[in-house]
């Protein structure tokens, strides 16, 4: 997967991206050892076997997984970063608007009453 964003900072000033990945990354690797441990091991019963079988398996998947969350949480990141330029765009455009808005209702308003009246 393509760890060009890796070192950004995650969204609003979260956790770096690429730290949250080496944390769920070692977190993942721990529960692969666990389960392995367990296996090797052995279980006192069979149903603890099974458990710890069933959380070998979730943890590799978990593993696997993490690179297709990586890249999707950087598209994700590049798409909001593109938004909230145009946002900014927009935003820019309107005071513009509202400029002119006001510049042209100033034009229209009659003039003041001399006071001689």
């Amino acid at each position: 997967a393509g760890a060009g964003g890796a070192g950004s900072a995650g969204p609003a000033g979260g956790v770096p991206l690429s730290e949250a990945v080496e944390s769920q990354r070692a977190t993942a690797q721990e529960l692969v050892s666990l389960g392995e441990l367990a296996a090797r091991v052995g279980a006192a019963c069979e149903s603890e076997r099974a458990e710890a079988e069933a959380l070998l398996a979730r943890a590799r998947r978990c593993l696997g997984a993490l690179p297709a969350i990586v890249e999707r949480r950087e598209h994700y990141e590049r798409a909001a970063k593109r938004a909230r330029g145009e946002c900014g765009r927009l935003l820019d455009k309107l005071l513009v608007y509202e400029d002119r808005a006001a510049e042209d209702e100033e034009d229209l308003m009659p003039p003041p009453p001399d006071g001689d009246g």
